[in-house]
């Protein structure tokens, strides 16, 4: 099956009718850049927004494959962990955003939002 790639954002009607409703596949180019959050959550943003405050689940062996071992640490330690020579390709984090106050930096694009 072919997957359109679109380069601008489509409207609910078209995205709805072109891409729900026929069930085709489709990848919105650059469409995260219209996100404050692109621009936005560097390290040092969020590591202020959370810093050690914030546990996150941290998956050991980072794979395709979910379920490995896992730990729970501060964010602030899990950002200092990923940067390690050592850890390079191992860890991986999962942060559930549902009422965070960085929420405010996403918006679902009119696509995204049911109107039916």
């Amino acid at each position: 099956l072919p997957v359109n790639e679109l380069a601008d954002m489509p409207s609910w009607d078209d995205f709805y009718r072109d891409y729900v409703r026929a069930n085709r596949p489709v990848v919105l180019r650059r469409a995260a850049r219209s996100q404050r959050a692109f621009g936005r959550w560097t390290d040092e943003y969020l590591l202020g927004l959370w810093g050690n405050r914030r546990m996150v689940s941290v998956e050991i062996d980072k794979v395709e494959v979910r379920g490995g071992p896992r730990v729970r640490w501060p964010f602030d330690k899990f950002v200092r962990e990923i940067y390690k020579e050592e850890r390079k390709a191992e860890l991986f984090a999962l942060i559930d955003l549902e009422g965070d106050e960085a929420l405010a930096d996403i918006a679902l694009p009119d696509p995204a939002r049911c109107q039916e």
